[in-house]
């Protein structure tokens, strides 16, 4: 939980150095989507940074800046996109992706609605004791949260790979963390849960370079006598 200026800060940096380190993993144009994903999240940490410092100067307890603009826009709008297109790029199996292609789908025209929000006059941020709030618009509905959770959390969960379910149950526990602690507002709970996202997936980027087990490949035949047939981790590409 981003508690201040400073443990905001210092997960910026965390979590930039993680995404910086994920780069030298990149073996497809498509990866990059996933591999830049870790370096969005430590400049929205950044954001947040700002916007604790300008919420300690603010006599009403309350900021409306383009640090708070900033952070509403990536969470509200373009996290959602973001993440369902970079697992949906990195799925192997094509079924799966074709269903993850839907809902990426589904982000992209729901993001028409939560731009909406985001941009709206009312957005703002207060600190609402140990962490940010941003309190969701009233005209936020049913179907724009019910979306949002849909992409945010299903794609993962229906991944081949093992790392990227793991950022699937991620964003389910964060989700539901964030409903349960400050319904109807939009806490900053993100601190920790970048930081773990962001490791899973330059985890989940270096085990596709090094060809880590998850789902096997049909063994390749033999190619003489005394030669035994061999698998090769990873799903397909």
């Amino acid at each position: 939980m981003c508690i201040n200026a400073q443990v905001s800060l210092a997960s910026a940096l965390v979590v930039g150095a993680v995404g910086v380190s994920g780069l030298r993993y990149v073996r497809r144009p498509g990866d990059l989507v996933l591999a830049t994903l870790p370096l969005a999240f430590a400049v929205h940490q950044a954001a947040e940074a700002v916007t604790w410092t300008l919420l300690g100067d603010a006599p009403t307890g309350v900021c409306a800046g383009p640090s708070v603009r900033l952070w509403v826009l990536f969470a509200w709008v373009a996290l959602p996109v973001w993440l369902a297109a970079g697992i949906t790029l990195a799925e192997p199996d094509p079924a799966r992706r074709r269903v993850q292609a839907w809902l990426t789908a589904l982000a992209a025209v729901a993001a028409v609605g939560w731009a909406v929000q985001a941009l709206g006059p009312d957005v703002v941020a207060y600190d609402a004791g140990g962490h940010v709030s941003y309190p969701l618009p009233a005209s936020w509905g049913v179907l724009l949260i019910g979306s949002y959770l849909v992409v945010v959390v299903v794609p993962g969960l229906l991944s081949s790979w093992p790392l990227l379910r793991l950022v699937g149950a991620a964003a389910a526990v964060s989700c539901a963390v964030t409903f349960a602690l400050a319904r109807p507002g939009w806490p900053s709970l993100w601190c920790l849960a970048a930081a773990f996202v962001s490791m899973l997936v330059v985890a989940h980027l270096r085990g596709v370079v090094e060809l880590s087990p998850s789902d096997e490949r049909p063994a390749v035949p033999s190619a003489g006598p005394g030669r035994s047939p061999r698998t090769v981790g990873g799903p397909s590409r």
